[in-house]
């Protein structure tokens, strides 16, 4: 049997043990509950899921005054989204799905202006859009796009902001644990993330809040007053660890050569494939993102998923599965797909020949003539 590879790690990367360790751990000691029940159990719960929250907060950085927990980022924009009445809301092309859905359902709802400013390879969107907002007006935006491997300056983007006086809401889950966070988002009001990339587990989300504002989806809820029924307990505790568990681990593998290895494998990507890679100076440490034309990119990972290397085309959460990349097109680039090549923190430099084998059969076998 082969090895399995992922290189898709930006769509997910395995629970770190530690992690599951510490989910198995919650599940033996007391079974989800409501945290709103009086009953103890439900107490201890409640005292469980403070203690995860103010962990977690003090990992995103100073100035949150609480959090809370959700099934994933995507009810994290929308519990936002029905909480604000904002006159414009901006949202930059490319975003993920979920933050254009929810200042979608906020044009509709509100008859707020929307905005898409367009993808530019030096701060993500044309910074000349803050000139025309202000307290009134919320700008939606992730720290980083994976689909390109680009990490916004936050130092910039938090004088431009502060500027202008826009509410913002920042999501960090592409970049969380694989870039410091930790007091460089403190210019947003919210900051929303799922931990599934970095190691945690999948079917829970956390949005930290400048301030207690939140209103529910739905009335009548219990929860915080704002959800209903019970939470995921176990996943709650074994996500509040992931930063630490993934700082140990990346650490780990970056003494083990990782860097090495990511940057062979970059180089062989370029020379060998003759693919046209994106370069930013600013860009997510584990992301390779390339374009190329004539080359059948579904065949082209089918072929290396029947050798256990699972690969991506650009996240489909970021421009909709089946739909042209908008950064694509705003970048001139015509091709409808891209190839992201986002290894997890296993790859090994002694990997990399039988891999390098792999690549060259499966490409060799995707051309179109």
């Amino acid at each position: 049997m082969c090895k399995i590879f992922n290189f898709d790690s930006v769509s997910g990367i395995k629970v770190f043990k530690k992690v599951k360790e510490r989910v198995s751990f919650s599940l033996d000691r007391v079974a989800p509950t409501n945290p709103s029940s009086r009953h103890l159990l439900g107490q201890e719960t409640a005292s469980i899921i403070d203690s995860c929250t103010k962990d977690l907060t003090e990992s995103i950085g100073k100035g949150f005054s609480n959090g809370v927990w959700t099934s994933s980022a995507t009810e994290c924009h929308h519990l936002i989204a029905n909480s604000i009445k904002p006159k414009k809301i901006i949202v930059p092309r490319g975003s993920r799905l979920s933050l254009v859905n929810a200042a979608k359902i906020l044009s509709i709802k509100y008859g707020s202006q929307f905005i898409t400013p367009k993808f530019n390879q030096s701060n993500g969107f044309d910074f000349s859009v803050f000139e025309n907002l202000n307290e009134d007006d919320v700008l939606f935006v992730e720290a980083s796009s994976s689909e390109l491997g680009f990490v916004h300056d936050l130092e910039k983007l938090s004088s431009a902001v502060k500027k202008s006086g826009v509410k913002v809401l920042i999501d960090i889950s592409s970049s969380a644990g694989w870039l410091e966070i930790k007091n460089k988002v403190n210019f947003a009001n919210w900051v929303s993330l799922s931990f599934f990339r970095f190691g945690g587990p999948s079917g829970v989300g956390f949005v930290a809040l400048k301030n207690n504002d939140l209103k529910p989806i739905f009335s009548g809820v219990e929860q915080e007053g704002l959800r209903g029924g019970c939470l995921p307990l176990s996943l709650i505790e074994g996500a509040s660890i992931t930063f630490s568990v993934f700082k140990q681990e990346f650490e780990s593998s970056i003494k083990n050569d990782w860097n090495e290895a990511i940057s062979k494998l970059r180089f062989f990507l370029n020379n060998h494939l003759k693919v046209n890679e994106f370069l930013f100076e600013k860009h997510l440490p584990h992301v390779l993102s390339s374009w190329a034309n004539n080359i059948d990119l579904d065949a082209f990972r089918m072929n290396l998923s029947l050798e256990g290397i699972h690969i991506g085309t650009g996240p489909a959460c970021i421009s909709g599965a089946g739909k042209k990349s908008e950064t694509l097109e705003d970048l001139n680039i015509p091709t409808r797909e891209s190839l992201l090549v986002s290894p997890d923190l296993d790859l090994k430099i002694e990997d990399l020949e039988y891999l390098y084998e792999k690549f060259e059969k499966a490409w060799k076998n995707a051309k179109i003539i």
